[in-house]
């Protein structure tokens, strides 16, 4: 006999999971995470491809980081960038995505909005903790954007 699942009792509710709208999710990007924290990074890995990305990284520190995004030909559609990476900041990694024309968020809960927006104008700043579904939206806002 087949495990129910929640979705199969009645009046329960769906699970909460990526939006079905088209215009908020991921489908066929490349989204590179850096992240220190381990379990966090596999989090968001796992709503980008839920939401129909191909996850690049996760890269935990800004050494792997920056050699990811330093190699040639790297390619992203947009990034998911943790302020602090065990101490050091992420900054470089910021910087090499603007020169490559990459668009990126900040998702950080160390990291002061104006000092980021006065280096980054018009730079997306996400104060830990923000809902997988609320990053979703604003990547393909990102995305979108830089499409035009």
């Amino acid at each position: 006999m087949p495990i129910a699942s929640g979705r199969d009792l009645p009046g329960a509710a769906p699970f909460p999971g990526p939006s079905d709208r088209p215009e908020e999710r991921l489908l066929g990007l490349d989204i590179l995470i850096v992240e220190d924290e381990t379990m966090l990074a596999l989090d968001l890995a796992f709503a980008f491809e839920d939401a129909g990305a191909e996850v690049i990284g996760p890269s935990h520190t800004l050494d792997a980081a920056m050699a990811l995004v330093s190699q040639p030909g790297f390619r992203a559609d947009a990034a998911v960038l943790d302020v602090d990476l065990a101490g050091r900041e992420v900054l470089p990694v910021a910087y090499k995505l603007v020169e490559l024309g990459i668009p990126f968020l900040f998702h950080t809960g160390h990291g002061d909005r104006q000092h980021l927006t006065s280096l980054f104008p018009g730079a997306i700043v996400c104060m830990k903790p923000t809902l997988s579904d609320e990053l979703v939206a604003k990547l393909r806002k990102l995305t979108a954007l830089s499409q035009r």
